[in-house]
């Protein structure tokens, strides 16, 4: 069912999306898949991570086949208005270079392609969609 996502291909994406945040931007907050944060009192600057699966298919034709889970992981920035999108754009292009055509096993990353975010008060919004899928 493409609107249940198996838990190990999520952990591998965040098992792979924190550490590397924490190291190279350490001083950013990651929200992750709507988790608890204070919307009414953000810091200055963060970055919204959702896992969002959108299909699922069998492979091959056995009686019990495997299923390839098939998603996007969004990757929102918000820097507040009039900042610029200097750190937005610096943030994102490494990112995004460090997830295009990744193999995270079990995940194997697509390409990453630009997004239209919906304004958020008070902030500039950037963002990107990069393509997964995961045998389970």
């Amino acid at each position: 069912d493409a609107s249940m996502m198996d838990s190990g291909l999520r952990d591998a994406l965040v098992g792979h999306l924190h550490p590397m945040l924490q190291a190279h931007i350490p001083d950013c907050v990651v929200v992750y898949d709507n988790a608890p944060f204070d919307w009414h009192h953000p810091p200055q600057r963060f970055m919204t991570i959702e896992i969002e699966p959108f299909a699922a298919h069998p492979l091959g034709c056995a009686a019990h086949p495997k299923t390839r889970l098939r998603g996007y992981v969004y990757v929102t920035t918000y820097a507040p208005l009039g900042e610029g999108t200097a750190w937005a754009m610096r943030t994102l292009t490494w990112l995004a270079s460090q997830m295009q055509y990744q193999s995270w096993s079990p995940v194997q990353l697509e390409t990453v392609q630009p997004v239209r975010l919906r304004a958020a008060t008070g902030f500039d919004t950037r963002g990107f969609k990069c393509a997964f899928y995961g045998d389970v």
